[in-house]
């Protein structure tokens, strides 16, 4: 997957999964852990154990005899950036003023490909590092939660853009929230992005059908 490269942070104190595709045994190391799999109609996913917040590190990660080297990695706090306007409202956008605008390298940005043609981001990009610069075309949400989070726990922070399949796989429980109500907690190991879209409406049509 595209969002395993260099700059990339994992969820911290979670088990951690690594995922993608292709045919043939897969082998991650990470740190002290190394685990093999063999791939399943040409997909496959390793789960390591949960890690403390930390870094920078390095992950190889094998298949079919051809060794990715992942460098510059980060363990601390992955938020998913999911929603419409709300959460594309970039910080240049806001009135927040410019002159404010900080620069934090343990926070990154990863867009997930978007229909979208004026996302100034794209997968391409890797995981953006916060700068006075990057910063204005970020989430607005996104920056003021991150910076929070950052000053208050001092770990890396890390956003991933709205992307449903993303999700599933990064996320062991899911929380969906619909007209500001919970409507479900689903298991992100099982679950299917169907299911995620009935909650998503369910308070909606509730409304509608009353």
């Amino acid at each position: 997957s595209s969002i395993f490269c260099d700059g990339m942070i994992l969820q911290g104190n979670k088990p951690i999964r690594i995922f993608g595709e292709g045919d043939g045994y897969v082998c991650v190391k990470f740190m002290s852990y190394s685990a093999t799999v063999a791939s399943s109609d040409g997909k496959w996913l390793v789960e390591l154990p949960p890690l403390p917040y930390g870094g920078p590190y390095t992950m190889e990660i094998t298949l079919d005899g051809k060794t990715q080297v992942i460098k510059d990695i980060l363990i601390g706090d992955v938020l998913l950036l999911g929603g419409q306007s709300n959460m594309q409202f970039k910080l240049w956008e806001s009135n927040y003023p410019k002159e404010q605008y900080e620069a934090f390298a343990d926070m990154r940005l990863f867009s997930p490909a978007r229909l979208e043609d004026n996302e100034h981001f794209k997968p391409q990009d890797g995981w953006v590092k916060c700068t006075p610069e990057s910063a204005a075309h970020w989430s607005a949400i996104g920056y003021l939660v991150g910076q929070q989070i950052h000053k208050e726990k001092g770990v890396a922070v890390i956003f991933v853009g709205e992307d449903l399949d993303v999700l599933i796989d990064l996320c062991d429980r899911i929380l969906v929230l619909s007209g500001g109500r919970v409507t479900g907690i689903v298991d992100g190991r099982t679950t299917k992005k169907e299911e995620l879209g009935l909650l998503m409406t369910k308070t909606k049509q509730g409304k509608e059908n009353e």
